[in-house]
């Protein structure tokens, strides 16, 4: 007679318990393995602001390793102003001089903004972001702008020409002319440092075209080390990403860059 062997046996029962204990280890082990991993990758690009630099305002001498950090106060673009990266950025640097100015309040009093339009031949028109936000920053549908649009917005604040444009100075020079100095400084570069790519496109007022790109973000350079440049990003808190991609990104971007002075500056 041939016996069948049921799951319910109770001469399988040692080996059904064996055989489970070695799955759930085997699945600790994997999980592990992928955090692992996980954290491993995410170091390559985005590091976490270390202990040794919080001490504000300082540039911290270890070991060889020349390191700053300056203490700008953090505003979050979330959830007010999706495309605000660039509005918010200029806030928080007002702020560090001592001003009070809601996001708000720059946005709507000293920002200049125009919309997307269809021409009567169908044709997508709009601003250049260089001289105009596209959109507006309360909206997630707009764009954005560049730096001479924000140098305008920061002037018209401060009733007179406080913003010195550094666009095409490597992040090392502003780093070393104004980190060190006491300046934070607005950078251009890209969402979380990710690559960026021609996106949508639209007719300017003088008949050329402009094509948009995408992942443009403006953050805060409030410090760097021999590993990271440090940043107020109005997305993400303040964090710090691996120096080369940000170099990388920041050229993507055209070297885009902004110092504003305040009182007495």
């Amino acid at each position: 007679m041939i016996r069948i062997i049921s799951y319910r046996d109770p001469s399988r029962r040692p080996f059904k318990r064996l055989g489970g204990l070695l799955f759930f280890i085997l699945f600790i082990l994997f999980f592990a393995f992928c955090a692992s991993l996980y954290l491993q990758m995410r170091g390559a690009s985005h590091a976490e602001t270390p202990d040794s630099l919080l001490h504000g305002d300082q540039i911290i001498q270890n070991e060889g390793e020349r390191a700053k950090l300056l203490s700008v106060p953090y505003i979050s673009q979330k959830p007010d102003f999706p495309t605000g990266c660039e509005a918010i950025s200029a806030v928080m640097v007002l702020h560090y001089y001592g001003e009070t100015v809601s996001a708000g309040d720059f946005i709507d009093q000293y920002l200049p903004c125009g919309n997307l339009f269809f021409s009567e031949d169908g044709q997508l028109c709009g601003p250049d972001p260089a001289k105009t936000f596209v959109g507006n920053p309360r909206s997630s549908e707009s764009f954005g702008c560049f730096a001479p649009v924000i140098a305008t917005a920061l002037n018209r604040f401060a009733g007179e020409q406080r913003v010195e444009n550094t666009t095409g100075l490597s992040l090392n020079d502003l780093c070393e002319q104004y980190l060190d100095a006491g300046h934070p400084v607005l950078v251009w570069a890209s969402i979380g440092m990710k690559a960026t790519y021609p996106s949508r496109q639209w007719r300017l007022e003088d008949g050329q075209f402009f094509t948009w790109t995408a992942n443009e973000h403006c953050l805060v350079l409030i410090g760097y080390d021999d590993n990271s440049y440090y940043f107020n990003d109005p997305l993400a808190g303040v964090v710090g990403y691996d120096r080369q991609t940000v170099e990388a990104r920041y050229a993507e971007l055209g070297m885009q860059s902004l110092v504003y002075f305040g009182n007495g500056v």
